[in-house]
């Protein structure tokens, strides 16, 4: 049992690293197919309420629209490109958030199952990349994830917030529930 617990410490660099290479494919591939410019329907009129160009009505997405009016601020490419690429980002951060939670989630699940380790290992690895690249390249994520839209954000919050249960289960530290639960609450 010793030697198992050894090799399960010794192979936990492979659920991160597999989590950074899915997102980071996510976010070269969301990059290479980035829209160039302003696309027509929603993402046109997010910019231009970001902008200023059009009043703000309603008090749409109250996190996500001061990030975005800051990313538009910006100095660096075009205020399109600015945009898209922060959609881009938020894209592939949800991806590997959404991996490496996958990961843990199986490996919880099967632990106690009287699986062995490297089988246990195996299955969470490949549910975690089966996860995350299902997200990743299904045509929904990935249109919102080239071009200024809010989906992607909320994802990545939504996904944020299931990581705090995942933090108590693994450190069993109270304080990751509560701020679970507060974030759930607001």
């Amino acid at each position: 049992m010793a030697d198992a617990t050894a090799t399960s410490r010794g192979k936990n660099w492979l659920a991160p690293v597999l989590a950074i290479g899915c997102g980071a494919l996510a976010l070269l591939c969301y990059v290479l197919t980035l829209s160039p410019g302003i696309y027509p329907g929603q993402s046109a009129a997010l910019l231009a309420v970001c902008t200023g160009v059009e009043p703000l009505v309603a008090p749409v997405h109250p996190l996500w629209m001061p990030i975005a009016s800051w990313v538009g601020g910006l100095p660096f490419l075009s205020l399109p490109m600015r945009y898209n690429l922060f959609s881009a980002l938020c894209g592939a951060l949800a991806v590997a958030l959404l991996c490496r939670l996958t990961i843990f989630a199986v490996r919880q699940t099967i632990e106690n199952e009287g699986i062995s380790e490297r089988h246990a290992q195996r299955a969470s690895l490949l549910a975690g990349l089966a996860a995350a690249l299902t997200m990743a390249f299904s045509v929904a994520f990935w249109s919102a994830s080239t071009r200024l839209q809010y989906q992607s954000f909320d994802l990545l919050l939504l996904l944020a917030v299931v990581c705090l249960p995942a933090l108590f289960v693994r450190t069993g530290h109270l304080f990751w529930m509560l701020l679970f639960a507060f974030c759930y609450g607001v």
